[in-house]
């Protein structure tokens, strides 16, 4: 495969390793989107809806138009216009005619969609510190950026070259962590 001008190809090593990274992410986004589901489920909210609640929320006062929540979620247009519809019919957000364009909307949220993100997210928020309590502070200072930097690899080129992709100019240290500061026996990762 050629990756950034270089035949390269990944050993049986690093392809094994990369497999068990991408189920170890995948085994902890479901447990995190388990986690919130029942909370707010109370709300007849689902992640993605608080998602949306939330971008609109930063958006304010000028709201955002689909395009750019779609990028913000990483959703598709497609995924989005119904979203949008669905909670617009349920009275959570407004589709506002652009003064200068009338091809364009913008989104806002509406009173009831305040309402709901004022109710939910402080609580979400909360329950969603104290899971993540269990790891250590340099796992928690970390992850983040190895979050990031994961999402640009994501979002970018179809196969950039070992090492390369970085957030905001930074490179990530060597050692980034392991599962050891995780204090999580390792059968409990297996699926």
């Amino acid at each position: 495969m050629d990756v950034a001008g270089v035949d390269w190809q990944p050993t049986a090593s690093e392809s094994a390793d990369a497999a068990d990274i991408a189920r170890l992410i995948a085994r902890a986004a479901q447990g995190l989107r388990a986690k919130a589901a029942d909370q707010l489920a109370q709300h007849a909210l689902s992640d993605v809806r608080l998602a949306v609640l939330q971008v609109l929320d930063r958006s304010e006062p000028q709201g955002c138009t689909q395009v750019h929540l779609a990028r913000t979620l990483g959703l598709s247009q497609s995924n989005v216009s119904g979203l949008v519809e669905r909670m617009r019919n349920d009275g959570l957000l407004e589709r506002l005619s652009c003064a200068t364009d009338r091809r364009k909307h913008t989104l806002r949220l509406a009173v009831r969609g305040r309402q709901l993100l004022d109710e939910t997210a402080g609580p979400h928020e909360r329950r969603m510190a104290r899971m993540l309590a269990g790891l250590s502070p340099e796992a928690r200072e970390v992850l983040p950026r190895v979050l990031r930097q994961l999402l640009a690899v994501l979002d970018g080129p179809e196969h950039p070259a070992p090492g390369t992709a970085a957030t905001c100019g930074e490179r990530l240290p060597a050692a980034v962590f392991s599962l050891t500061h995780l204090d999580v026996p390792r059968e409990t990762l297996d699926c």
